[in-house]
C-alpha cells in the first residue's frame, strides 16, 4: 500500500524524541492523531516499527532499518524541492552575461560581485566581445543580458540605462601629454592609437569621428585581442589606447592613464544591459531587479519598466 511523506516525517520525529507526547508537540498535532498515523503506517508496511512501553517509544530493529532509509529519502526530497523554489526564483541554475568592458574597476565590477554575494548558487558565464557581435549573441538567446557602451540601433527589444563612464587615454609612461591633467581630442589627432576590434573599440572610433572631424582622423593600428594585451603593447610604446575608467584598477608597467576632455569636460559613454523581453530564465531578473536598486534615480526611465 502507498505510503504518504507525511506519515514518514511523522516516524522521523517520533524517533528522535522517544516520547509520542514531546514528538507530537513538535509536529503541532494531537496525541492521539499521531498515534493513529504510526499505526497506520506500520499496518501498511506490515511492520512493527515501534515499540512501545511505559517509558516511551523506542524504534525496533527493522525499525531503525526502515527510518534510516526514509531520512534519507526525506532529506533529498526536501532538497530537491528547495532547490527547485530556488531556481523558480532566480536563486540558482545558470546566467550568461555578456561584458563590453573590463572588469578591474567601476560599476561592473561591484554589481556582479554584489549579485554573486547575494546569490552564490547561480552560475554565471560571461562572454567578451564587440558590442555587435554581443547584440546577435543577445538575439540568438545565447547569452541572457548584456552590458554595453552606448546606444545600439540594431536593438528594439528591453534595455536599461546604467552609469556613464570617463573615457581615459592610456599613454606611454615616457609619452609627452603625460605631463599634461587631461588630455584633449584634438591632441590625438597625429598620435598612432591602438584600435580593438573587441570590446568598445568601435565606439571610440565613432567618438574620435565626432570630435576630431575626420573619416581618418588620426593613424590607427588595429589588433584583435583583449584588452590586458594592448595595455601591454602601450607600456612597450606601441601607441596610445582608448580605454573606459573600468580599465584604470589594474596596474600595467609603463603605462599612465589620462582622462579625455573636449570643450564641455570629460567625455563619456553611457553604458546599459540589454536583454530580451521573452527570456524565461528565471535567473535574469534579480539580476534586473539588482540593478534598479543600485540606479535608482534612473530606474524609472520609459525604457527601464
Amino acid at each position: 500500500m502507498p505510503v504518504e511523506f507525511r506519515d514518514l516525517r511523522w516516524a522521523i520525529v517520533a524517533s528522535k524524541h522517544r516520547s509520542l507526547r514531546q514528538a507530537a508537540e513538535a509536529l503541532r498535532i494531537k496525541q492521539p492523531t499521531l498515534s493513529r498515523g504510526l499505526r497506520n503506517l506500520e499496518y501498511r508496511l506490515g511492520v512493527t516499527l515501534f515499540k512501545r512501553t511505559n517509558g516511551g517509544t523506542r524504534p525496533t530493529v527493522e525499525g531503525q532499518e526502515f527510518l534510516e532509509a526514509a531520512r534519507r529519502f526525506v532529506d533529498e526530497t526536501e532538497a530537491i524541492t528547495v532547490r527547485g523554489k530556488n531556481r523558480s526564483r532566480g536563486e540558482s541554475g545558470r546566467l550568461t552575461i555578456g561584458i563590453h568592458t573590463s572588469l578591474s574597476a567601476g560599476n561592473l565590477r561591484a554589481t556582479l560581485i554584489e549579485h554573486r554575494h547575494r546569490f552564490p548558487d547561480v552560475d554565471r558565464q560571461l562572454v567578451d566581445g564587440a558590442s555587435d557581435h554581443l547584440i546577435s549573441d543577445l538575439a540568438s538567446s545565447a547569452i541572457d543580458v548584456a552590458f554595453v557602451a552606448g546606444l545600439s540601433p540594431r536593438w528594439s527589444d528591453r534595455s536599461l540605462l546604467l552609469w556613464s563612464e570617463r573615457v581615459v587615454a592610456a599613454l606611454p609612461a615616457n609619452h609627452p601629454l603625460t605631463g599634461r591633467d587631461v588630455i584633449h581630442w584634438g591632441e590625438l589627432r597625429h598620435e598612432s592609437l591602438l584600435m580593438s576590434q573587441r570590446g568598445p573599440g568601435p565606439e571610440f572610433l565613432k567618438l574620435l569621428d565626432s570630435k576630431l572631424g575626420s573619416s581618418d582622423p588620426c593613424p590607427l593600428v588595429r589588433h584583435d585581442v583583449v584588452l590586458d594585451r594592448l595595455l601591454s603593447l602601450v607600456g612597450v610604446d606601441w601607441g596610445i589606447l582608448l580605454v573606459l575608467e573600468s580599465a584604470t584598477g589594474a596596474v600595467y608597467p609603463g603605462v599612465t592613464f589620462r582622462e579625455v576632455h573636449d570643450a564641455e569636460g570629460p567625455t563619456r559613454l553611457s553604458l546599459r544591459a540589454y536583454w530580451r523581453q521573452d527570456n524565461a530564465n528565471p535567473s535574469l531578473r534579480p539580476l534586473l531587479d539588482l540593478l534598479r536598486e543600485r540606479y535608482p534615480d534612473i530606474s524609472a526611465a520609459p525604457d527601464a519598466s
